[in-house]
């Protein structure tokens, strides 16, 4: 073990540097540091892992194998250390599991009070094999579902439950089949019942039931809240169909169109900026990027993998859904960066190879969240929905609407939607984007 230096800087063991201390751990004859009784720091940690999680027959689960095989290889043996012995974590949690003698399944998850150590403790578990991966984002919502209809009024709870269930639950399990079921996607299924809960408990404070509910207390209801009261519609609705009021709605708002405020100027200037700025951290610059570049969503760019970009003919190329992109050199170099650079802080999911995520997440094998990676960016100056509007308008510009679809992964209704804002819609503001084009050019 190399444990001090010589005159010329170079790294000497224990007895060249004329120590007589023993390095050798008596227990796999490695030379490390010693820990504790004369073991090394992994070897007191591989016997922690034993001993910490054992059934109340002494013997340690055979499913957990795959799990303390990963963590007993980590390349950082004291943080497993402080991983098994913090009394309120994930370690915490799978140790209650095991000494009660409960199965490590999702559903023994799932009744888990300590909710984000669960929701830790499984993604360890998946990644290392222990447990199937399932869709997290929908297979959440029942049990929520069913916690929040323990809140509601007893005489709530019926319409309620077959709304959430046959309605809000049916859909949400459809979309999963077609697509991604994002974070984005449960938020607004769980507001959409969240939503139908406080109406019905506005009705019981003024007297009224759903039957006897109209429309003007519908309009009062909706004017005194904020954006998210208009979800009630899809209650409303849903309710309407099966003759439990009269038929009630809420207004519709017409959209008044994307903000356009960041010129062409301001877009590339920052982007400019992101691509020199060494004090930004280079994930921060990599997304931000791809996001004033390509108007790609912030919930696509957070799952990217290094497998999307490929390199052909000394050229690098995003894929993007079936379509490949040629990169920019600068922003080629910042990507390859960025991969050289992405680590997860997980135990596990450094112990185990997973995919290799281009923006890992703290959780084993998983990506960062699109909501994580938007507070980074925010953290920045970078105002998202700005620079996405900006540079989609610029793309709009100058392609037809099959090619914009296919090259971004976007719906053809979005991308003629996007064409029309740029070409008719919008003419005097592209105007003005081509005459500072222009001055730009001549500068």
């Amino acid at each position: 073990m190399l444990v001090a230096a010589d005159f010329r800087g170079r790294d000497v063991c224990g007895p060249c540097a004329g120590t007589t201390i023993d390095y050798t751990c008596r227990t796999c004859g490695q030379a490390e540091e010693r820990y504790r009784h004369g073991e090394c720091v992994r070897c007191v940690a591989r016997s922690k892992l034993e001993d910490q999680f054992r059934r109340p027959d002494g013997s340690v689960p055979a499913e957990l194998t795959p799990l303390l095989a990963a963590l007993a290889a980590a390349h950082r043996p004291r943080s497993v250390l402080a991983w098994v012995e913090r009394g309120d974590g994930s370690a915490a949690l799978l140790r209650d599991l095991v000494r009660s003698g409960c199965a490590i399944t999702h559903e023994a998850l799932d009744a888990a009070t300590r909710q984000q150590a669960a929701a830790a403790l499984r993604e360890m578990l998946v990644h290392a094999g222990v447990l199937p991966r399932r869709d997290e984002q929908l297979e959440r919502l029942a049990p929520w579902l069913s916690r929040t209809l323990a809140t509601a009024p007893a005489h709530h709870r019926q319409v309620l439950r077959a709304y959430g269930n046959w309605s809000v639950l049916r859909r949400a399990r459809l979309r999963a089949d077609r697509t991604r079921f994002t974070a984005a996607s449960a938020r607004n299924a769980r507001l959409k019942v969240s939503t139908a809960l406080t109406f019905l408990r506005w009705l019981d404070t003024t007297d009224l039931t759903l039957e006897r509910a109209r429309q003007a207390h519908v309009d009062t209801w909706i004017e005194d809240g904020g954006l998210n009261r208009r979800l009630l519609g899809d209650f409303l609705t849903w309710a309407s169909r099966r003759g439990l009021p009269q038929k009630l709605s809420v207004a519709a708002i017409t959209p008044s169109g994307p903000d356009l405020s960041m010129t062409e100027d301001q877009r590339w200037a920052l982007l400019d900026r992101l691509l020199h700025d060494t004090a930004i951290s280079v994930d921060v610059r990599t997304a931000a990027s791809l996001l004033l570049i390509y108007g790609l969503p912030v919930t696509f760019i957070a799952t990217l993998t290094t497998d999307n970009v490929t390199t052909s003919g000394g050229k690098h190329f995003l894929q993007v859904k079936e379509h490949r992109t040629q990169l920019p050199p600068a922003v080629a170099a910042l990507i390859t960066q960025a991969a050289s650079a992405a680590r997860t802080s997980s135990l596990v999911g450094r112990a185990v190879p997973g995919t290799p995520w281009l923006f890992p997440g703290r959780l084993a094998g998983r990506p960062i969240s699109a909501a994580a990676l938007c507070q980074r960016l925010r953290q920045h100056g970078i105002r998202i929905r700005r620079a996405r509007n900006s540079a989609l308008i610029s793309l709009a510009e100058d392609l037809p609407a099959p090619v914009l679809s296919k090259i971004l992964g976007i719906s053809i209704t979005a991308a003629i939607r996007w064409t029309r804002y740029a070409r008719r819609d919008w003419l005097p503001f592209v105007g003005e984007r081509a005459a500072s084009a222009a001055s730009r050019s001549q500068r």
